[in-house]
């Protein structure tokens, strides 16, 4: 491909694969590849979540920008601002949650030992 440019880095093979398809299904000519020093196996990269690089043509970056950031969008929600705070609730509720079973199992942990105290005094 003549005049490419990097367009972005996908988190690993399978987004940078989603994105490719995207662009070319919109007319725009694209490819990845693993721009580490490294280069490793295909299969190897998907499974260790190596960034990979997408290129296109430098005359249709633009066009490429713009379904690129909504397509890496779906991949970190926090940017927006109304899903992290639903992140933060999420958080706050688990810790409620976490509370509430910690102290059902104290309970049922001395329910427990009281019943094996009262059983053990009853047999004597």
């Amino acid at each position: 491909m003549d005049n490419e440019v990097l367009l972005t880095k996908a988190d690993n093979l399978m987004q940078a694969k989603m994105l490719v398809e995207i662009l070319k299904d919109n007319g725009i000519a694209a490819y990845y590849k693993n721009d580490s020093a490294i280069q490793v196996m295909e299969h190897i990269a998907a499974d260790t979540h190596q960034a990979q690089a997408v290129y296109v043509k430098e005359e249709d970056l633009e066009a490429a920008k713009s379904l690129a950031e909504a397509y890496m969008r779906s991949f970190r929600p926090q940017e927006n601002e109304s899903a992290a705070q639903e992140d933060k609730e999420i958080t706050s509720n688990r810790g409620k949650i976490h509370k509430i079973v910690c102290a059902v199992l104290i309970c049922g942990a001395v329910a427990f030992l009281g019943l094996m105290v009262y059983l053990i005094v009853r047999s004597l």
